[in-house]
């Protein structure tokens, strides 16, 4: 403190000292935080890549095709159709992300609602269901328990072999 003003002095060395120590454990914390973020941010991205990478390809139809793509834990990652009736019955939908039975019974349901599938139909092509299957194996118990419980014709082709084939309703 001066002795004449009053004021206090500052010893710039001092305030250089105190804040190159400070630099140095700032630094040091600095790079743990950096490379942690790195792994989370590698860690979330193949974690993405691994969910949104399709293990299998699904076909169904329904007097119109729609074609949907699951991963390994039967999830529904994209879903499309070529024709505008497809497009019809996917509008409003929102099926991504959803188990494949939820996605193929909530498909089903709404080419019910449009006419497109129809038990009680003259016409026979109403009547039946076509289920193809490319790449691993899914099981689809709980949408042929859904088609049985409707009365509708099922045949379900799983990697070029006729996995369930059901006409009896004819």
């Amino acid at each position: 403190m001066d002795e004449d003003t009053g004021l206090k002095t500052i010893n710039l060395e001092e305030v250089r000292l105190k804040k190159n120590k400070f630099l140095k454990k700032s630094t040091k914390l600095k790079e743990p935080l950096v490379i942690l973020s790195i792994v989370i941010i590698l860690i979330l991205i193949s974690t993405y890549y691994v969910y949104s990478y399709p293990s299998s390809l699904v076909i169904l139809d329904v007097n119109t095709s729609i074609t949907l793509k699951v991963n390994k834990w039967n999830r529904v990652i994209d879903v499309s159709s070529i024709s505008t009736e497809g497009n019809n019955i996917l509008n409003n939908e929102y099926i991504k992300n959803k188990n494949i039975n939820d996605t193929l019974i909530t498909i089903l349901n709404k080419a019910e609602a449009s006419n497109y599938i129809n038990p009680l139909d003259k016409d026979n092509l109403k009547h039946k269901v076509t289920v193809y299957i490319s790449g691993d194996t899914i099981d689809i118990t709980r949408f042929t328990n859904e088609i049985k419980s409707k009365k509708l014709n099922l045949l379900v082709n799983e990697n070029g072999t006729e996995k369930f084939n059901n006409n009896s309703f004819n």
